[in-house]
């Protein structure tokens, strides 16, 4: 049932709702490059009353009907995993895609390690090209060649299969008191998305692909000029990494002032922050947390970089044109079968939404 705008606010969104539904889609294989099968699931679990579904390549927009708000909220849905290239090997799928767009691969051979470490030893879900899962397997060793910028997993379970099919983690929601766990890279602002829509929040909600290697941004900029959209109201909803787990167990929420390529929308950002003030909801300014570290290293250290970012790509490749900010769950474990937030967080990630 669709709540009616004016009351959204006094209706609290269902944790374990979200927490349901991110389950059922971490069930849905979505290897980055890789994703149509998915797309295709939501397409169908998105069209509820009172939105309209509109598909491009690589998002898919849902939108309230009757609403006139220029407000636009994205999130990726692409995940990490295996493709078995032309040469039916087990390749790591961000690599493999992106020499397929002819896009150098400028990974370092630590990053490529820590790849290789992530998706190591963990169970693993074979999809053939129709979206059939045609095996289960498990992820042992890996092999890199960085001079050819490849990386290749030794899998158990899972025979010689078709060029093209999907090999992604194996994951099911793990909830252990207040902590959540899983390949939650985004799937759980899709489940958070879903819940919104379901309620009856208003405006444009984009769910797109390649944001793992860097593509989303393209997708969501021909989308808005395609509805000729001009919107400086974007927020992106998105995972944030922490190697300690204090902000989780907190209860935080993650904000940004920028990243590396531009500067966010300081009002859209200064009221999100107002919000978590006005309503105790404790939260984290990541690039303000970079910058304060920064400040303590010795004369001639290299500083942490405050990182890259699908807005960022988007306000730097318009000329500002379209802008927005961010707003992110603090996790542990990050790009791994294990990734962790809380339902503190989640909680309070959805208060702010709803207070916007």
């Amino acid at each position: 049932m669709k709540v009616p705008w004016h009351l959204i606010s006094i209706v609290k969104m269902n944790i374990d709702r979200i927490l349901k539904k991110t389950n059922e889609y971490l069930g849905i294989p979505s290897v980055v490059s890789l994703e149509e099968h998915f797309l295709n699931f939501l397409q169908e679990d998105l069209n509820l009353p009172g939105y309209k579904i509109n598909r491009m390549n690589g998002v898919l927009a849902v939108k309230s009907i009757n609403s006139k708000s220029d407000r636009v909220i994205t999130a990726h849905i692409d995940r990490h995993g295996i493709i078995t290239n032309p040469s039916r090997d087990f390749e790591l799928a961000c690599s493999y895609s992106k020499k397929c767009y002819g896009e150098e691969v400028k990974y370092s051979e630590k990053l490529f390690h820590q790849f290789g470490e992530r998706i190591s030893n963990e169970p693993v879900v074979a999809q053939d090209k129709k979206g059939k899962i045609i095996g289960r397997g498990f992820t042992k060793n890996y092999v890199l060649d960085y001079e050819k910028k490849e990386l290749f997993y030794h899998i158990e379970g899972i025979g010689e299969s078709e060029p093209g099919t999907v090999i992604a983690f194996d994951s099911k929601l793990n909830i252990d008191g207040d902590m959540v766990n899983s390949q939650i890279d985004n799937v759980i602002c899709v489940g958070i998305i879903y819940e919104l829509i379901r309620q009856g929040f208003e405006g444009h909600f984009l769910l797109t692909a390649e944001e793992e290697i860097g593509r989303s941004w393209k997708h969501i900029v021909d989308y808005l000029q395609s509805e000729n959209i001009e919107t400086d109201s974007i927020i992106t909803l998105d995972t944030s990494p922490f190697a300690e787990d204090s902000y989780l167990v907190n209860g935080s929420v993650v904000l940004r002032n920028r990243d590396e390529q531009g500067s966010f929308n300081p009002v859209l950002t200064e009221k999100l922050k107002t919000i978590c003030i006005n309503h105790d909801i404790p939260y984290v300014v990541k690039d303000e947390l970079i910058d304060a570290k920064n400040a303590e290293l010795p004369e001639g250290t290299k500083k942490k970089s405050v990182g890259k970012t699908e807005l960022g790509k988007i306000i730097q490749s318009t000329d500002r044109k379209f802008n927005g900010t961010t707003l992110q769950l603090p996790t542990t474990g990050y790009h791994t079968n294990h990734e962790t937030t809380s339902k503190s967080s989640i909680k309070n990630f959805c208060s702010v939404l709803q207070k916007l």
